[in-house]
């Protein structure tokens, strides 16, 4: 049974979401408030999303073959990347409060906007990364759903008001990436003087510190604990494999929320609809996506959460979607479904960002990999959406849009029914479900065989998966790691008990009682 455990710490995100202007009707809440004109929009926001793209991919590329989480996450980046994101929106302000004339200020607050992002989106990753997915879910949905009340009433404000309200919220988003980049250089300099003392915690294999909260120590802050872990993360790649490789394993975990996540971002850049007067859509949406995605988090189900979600819930969603749209067009259902198709994309973006951070969560990949990729793509996908807009006239737009939703939710229907039909996840049965111990007994059983044979934490946490009967593919879906991986553990925990199978496995299970 999940018990919801808020962190009071993330709830700085909510001002963080309301400010960011990768989000669109942040920046053209931003644009209307100082009455700038679209070209100063323009320049500003196709500087930003390319700047983002570059320095996105590049730290994900960088972090392919380095440790670079640590180097993120560190004070002096931290701070810089806060300099850079508030320096641009400082010059844009002034930029707009003189009439919104130079262009190459509005490129170059643009350029210092999307530099900055990066590096604090990544850390804002790190901290809900901390979380498995039910609980950073919550998180995600309750942030994103007070964000985007916070912007709908940034929106009913113009002038100088605005952009004291503005400033004010931007730093309030920042708060908790800065107070993260101290307390990761603190652990950070106390490991430099146990190193020179004689060992520390960077010292010890990676295999052997904890794999997430759970496993941290009493009476420390989880998310500190596992942001310190996620900075000694190593080299995502495994020996002898390759950069294809890496990235390929990593699209067995992440592609489902990878591929919700950019057409998230191209629906809300292609077309605008407004709302009791100047108003976008998107604000709404992002207000009622939160109440729609939070009962989520408590749904009981025998599947991996991520399977249930992507597998059951979303195609679900997306049927009904379909049928709706099937009414003719300018009808009530027609339209309110039209309406609800934004919703249905932001439930998409909320559980996709969340997903990502389970991604992170997992530790199989660093989180500068997972987000960098993220962001590179989200940032070159809302450029094609906004080139897109300009091609079709506003009457040509809408019906546009509704064919590559349909597409979408056609898409998700049939990758529902293809994994279901495989039944890929459906756990291995016990010989006798009345043999099954319970979970305590289970547990303790499964401990003591981990300190026997040293199994490392990952390990003896996948051991506790075989031993209730799941198979790898089953443990994969349900910690966020890729198959192969699972295997390699598998084969480990195998050789390190002295078993050939499965069976072998249960039975000294249950012998140890």
């Amino acid at each position: 049974m999940f018990k919801p455990s808020f962190k009071p710490e993330l709830l700085p995100f909510a001002a963080f979401f309301a400010t960011i202007p990768l989000y669109s009707p942040n920046i053209v809440s931003f644009t209307n408030a100082l009455g700038m004109a679209s070209l100063a929009l323009g320049c500003f926001v196709q500087a930003m999303l390319a700047s983002a793209f570059v320095a996105g991919l590049g730290l994900a590329v960088a972090s392919i073959g380095h440790a670079v989480d640590r180097v993120v996450a560190g004070r002096r980046t931290v701070v810089a990347s806060c300099v850079l994101y508030l320096g641009g929106f400082a010059v844009l302000a002034a930029d707009g409060l003189n009439g919104g004339t130079s262009r190459a200020l509005e490129a170059g607050a643009g350029v210092s906007c999307g530099l900055g992002l990066i590096v604090l989106c990544c850390a804002w990753g790190m901290r809900f990364s901390a979380l498995d997915i039910r609980t950073g879910l919550l998180h995600v949905a309750t942030t994103c759903g007070i964000g985007s009340l916070v912007s709908f009433m940034l929106a009913s404000l113009e002038g100088v008001p605005y952009l004291v309200s503005l400033f004010a919220i931007v730093l309030i988003g920042l708060t908790t990436p800065l107070a993260s980049a101290w307390q990761r250089t603190a652990l950070s300099d106390r490991d430099h003087a146990d190193c020179a003392a004689g060992g520390s915690l960077g010292d010890r294999p990676s295999e052997d510190l904890p794999d997430d909260g759970r496993n941290s120590m009493e009476g420390k802050d989880v998310a500190f604990a596992a942001d310190r872990e996620l900075a000694l993360a190593l080299s995502p790649r495994q020996p002898h494999e390759t950069i294809w490789q890496t990235l390929r394993r990593l699209s067995s975990v992440a592609a489902a929320p990878f591929v919700g996540f950019i057409v998230f971002a191209f629906t809300m850049s292609v077309r605008k609809f407004n709302l009791f007067g100047g108003y976008d859509i998107e604000l709404l949406a992002g207000i009622v996506a939160p109440i729609v995605v939070l009962p989520l988090c408590f749904a009981r189900t025998r599947r991996p959460f991520l399977s249930f979600t992507h597998q059951q819930f979303l195609p679900y969603a997306a049927l009904a979607l379909v049928i709706c749209n099937s009414f003719p067009i300018g009808s009530v259902v027609q339209i309110a479904s039209a309406s609800l198709t934004y919703v249905f994309f932001a439930v998409v973006g909320v559980i996709a960002l969340a997903s990502l951070c389970a991604v992170v969560h997992a530790r199989e990949f660093p989180a500068t990999l997972v987000f960098g990729t993220m962001l590179s793509a989200f940032s070159l996908v809302s450029l094609v959406g906004i080139a897109a807009s300009q091609l079709f006239p506003d009457q040509d737009a809408g019906p546009a849009l509704l064919v590559m939703s349909t597409v979408y939710f056609a898409g998700i229907i049939l990758a529902s029914i293809v994994a279901l039909a495989s039944q890929a996840d459906v756990p291995v049965a016990r010989k006798d479900d009345a043999q099954v111990p319970v979970e305590s007994v289970l547990r303790s059983r499964c401990e003591a065989i981990a300190r026997q044979s040293k199994l490392s934490p990952r390990e003896a946490e996948i051991l506790q998966y075989l031993g209730r009967g799941h198979n790898p593919t089953f443990v994969a879906r349900t910690l966020v790691l890729s198959i192969s991986t699972v295997r390699t553990h598998v084969r480990n925990i195998y050789r390190k008990i002295n078993v050939s199978s499965q069976e072998e496995l249960l039975a000294l299970i249950d012998a140890q009682g």
